[in-house]
């Protein structure tokens, strides 16, 4: 999986939290995107694609029941 995440002219970006879909067949991501809120996307396990969500979340801010 390449997890393609852009840049961010404020600085660094990191993954700040990753959690497992609960049927494994996704991983869900955020991304610091400095000075703004972290950006969420989500990857495909089989294929290896990775998709952005239209959200902006905090830290951890999201999870699989919503």
């Amino acid at each position: 999986i390449i997890a393609r995440w852009g840049w961010s002219v404020f600085g660094p970006r990191h993954i700040t939290a990753l959690q497992w879909s609960p049927d494994a067949k996704y991983i869900a991501y955020s991304v610091s995107k400095p000075p703004f809120e972290d950006e969420l996307f989500y990857a495909d396990i089989a294929t290896g694609q990775c998709f952005q969500l239209p959200v902006r979340v905090g830290q951890a801010g999201w999870d699989w029941t919503r």
